[in-house]
């Protein structure tokens, strides 16, 4: 026989004579349509991932030995996860842009890097003991001046510097005219390392709208991965809005991918949120961080 065969026999449960029978000759059997009708696709699915032209990734120009480098100080340090720092010369290392930003301890500082990154900003606590920085009132928008860049950097410190031992403040230039989307990486015990892409910002826990693929990514992976989401609509252009680039967020999933293969042991990336910008010169990771195993 050259096709797959399931049943579904409504009821019948483990030890039902039936169903036995049918285990016995490698027969599957559903309790529900529903269920039988989802492997039948998922089989399908598969057959279809089978017969996709085999496509190699394209050769992408990196930095090696640079991101190499910044890996191997986490590694003395004996960090798990990787400061802003170091995942900003990493994604640069591969050619995937971020914005503008400058750490900063002070005022001065702060005053400094403003007048070389220019107003707007974003201003936001940096801290290795944070996590969710918009969640605990870290992120603080749309700063326009030196007396709200004052009043901001006192906020943070005023919430943050008897809390977080480590604190820092990031300057960020603002950036808009564009989609949040998100890139990310994550390990699973059993099928490895996975790349997944979707709405970012808060999209992501609220919308859901995500698609996964193992690494390594073809470019037909990437390409199925930007088109695979369910909101396509706002990358094509909705409500008199331009696209987005769809090109440049396969080329982010490529160089992704070769960042992987190049360097196994990271194991958590996220850059969320990722600006799709409505042209292309706009797109950059406006929010990073990652984290590396043994």
């Amino acid at each position: 026989m050259d096709k797959p065969l399931v049943t579904c026999l409504p009821g019948k449960t483990k030890g039902d004579p039936a169903i036995e029978i049918l285990h016995d000759a490698c027969v599957p059997n559903y309790r529900f349509p529903e269920d039988a009708a989802r492997v039948l696709a998922g089989l399908l699915k598969i057959q279809d991932l089978r017969n996709r032209p085999d496509d190699k990734a394209p050769t992408i120009r990196v930095q090696k030995k640079k991101a190499d480098t910044v890996l191997a100080s986490a590694k003395k340090a004996k960090r798990s996860l990787l400061t802003t720092k170091e995942v900003h010369d990493l994604l640069v290392a591969y050619g995937i842009p971020v914005v503008p930003g400058k750490l900063v301890t002070s005022r001065e500082e702060a005053l400094k890097a403003a007048r070389n990154l220019g107003f707007p900003l974003v201003v936001k606590v940096e801290s290795q003991e944070l996590s969710h920085k918009s969640d605990a009132g870290g992120v603080l928008l749309d700063i326009r001046s030196r007396e709200e860049l004052l009043t901001a950097y006192d906020t943070l410190e005023d919430r943050f510097a008897g809390k977080l031992k480590d604190m820092q403040v990031l300057l960020q230039s603002l950036r808009g005219g564009g989609i949040e989307t998100f890139f990310g990486v994550a390990t699973d015990p059993a099928f490895g390392r996975m790349i997944a892409f979707g709405l970012g910002g808060i999209h992501v826990e609220i919308l859901k709208d995500v698609v996964f693929r193992l690494h390594p990514l073809t470019p037909t992976d990437a390409r199925e991965m930007v088109n695979g989401l369910r909101a396509q609509q706002l990358l094509e252009g909705a409500r008199g809005k331009p696209p987005v680039d769809k090109n440049h967020l396969i080329d982010i999933l490529l160089r992704l991918s070769r960042l992987l293969t190049d360097h196994p042991e990271i194991t958590e990336l996220d850059l969320n949120p990722y600006l799709a910008g409505f042209q292309a010169d706009a797109s950059c990771a406006l929010d990073m961080r990652a984290a590396i195993g043994g």
